[in-house]
């Protein structure tokens, strides 16, 4: 939902007021994205993320893009974006953590760090997808 609000708001901003108006991500409401979004994650549930498979390999991931452009614009259109904040912080969280595990991966002192850093309330891994 915070996703949508900011895509709206600089759909608005960039494109004007009435092809805005037109564009299907905000002519259809934020539920029909929600429903595509699932219906995709559905589809390619058995699929491999890629995002995953560059945090194990300690590759530079897309979070910034994905995440990182929808609190900047959010910011900068006043609109409040606490879920992709949460979520930009714990995947740069976990691919740092990570990207240190790959450096020596008999060692597991990354799972104290993870502790010491944000406390033991959410597990490092993959968050699982659920319906």
């Amino acid at each position: 939902k915070e996703a949508h609000a900011v895509a709206c708001k600089v759909l608005f901003r960039d494109m004007g007021d009435v092809d805005a108006a037109a564009c299907p991500l905000i002519a259809d409401g934020w539920e029909a994205m929600v429903d595509k979004a699932t219906a995709v994650a559905r589809m390619t549930a058995a699929n491999r993320s890629s995002m995953l498979t560059d945090i194990e390999i300690a590759r530079d991931t897309e979070v910034e893009a994905i995440y990182g452009s929808v609190v900047r614009e959010g910011q900068t259109e006043g609109i409040p974006t606490p879920t992709n904040l949460m979520l930009l912080r714990l995947i740069r969280a976990h691919t740092e953590l990570h990207a240190e595990k790959v450096d020596d991966d008999e060692d597991d002192s990354w799972i104290e760090e993870w502790d010491r850093k944000y406390g033991n309330t959410v597990a490092p891994g993959p968050i699982p997808f659920s319906s």
